[in-house]
């Protein structure tokens, strides 16, 4: 579900931007901007979180991908990737710091 609708909602701006800067008559004043959300735990590998660190790290190097593929077309797109919050999936959790990279990496191939 996460690759889909980023795939999809940055196809469909994409295209809307694309069709309105190719009939501007000053295509060099014209800017589009994509904002999509990761997060940071795309950056590091956290224990129970491998699914969805993996779909934020898709959503981080497809946003990459698109803004060096439509840069001639002035379409800037920005990753946003803010920390842990607490949500649904994390309200459970007894010690959010145990997500922190160094702590569960150590020990890990003992």
């Amino acid at each position: 579900m996460n690759l889909n609708a980023i795939t999809l909602l940055t196809k469909y701006a994409r295209n809307a931007f694309a069709k309105q800067f190719d009939n501007s008559s000053h295509p060099d004043q014209e800017r589009f901007g994509l904002i999509n959300l990761s997060s940071t735990l795309s950056l590091v590998s956290v224990p129970f979180f491998t699914q969805y660190a993996a779909t934020k790290r898709y959503d981080d190097m497809f946003t990459r991908a698109v803004r060096d593929s439509y840069l001639k077309r002035n379409i800037d797109s920005l990753i946003v990737q803010p920390s842990m919050a607490t949500t649904g999936m994390t309200k459970n959790m007894s010690d959010p710091s145990s997500c922190i990279h160094e702590k569960t990496s150590s020990g890990s191939l003992s």
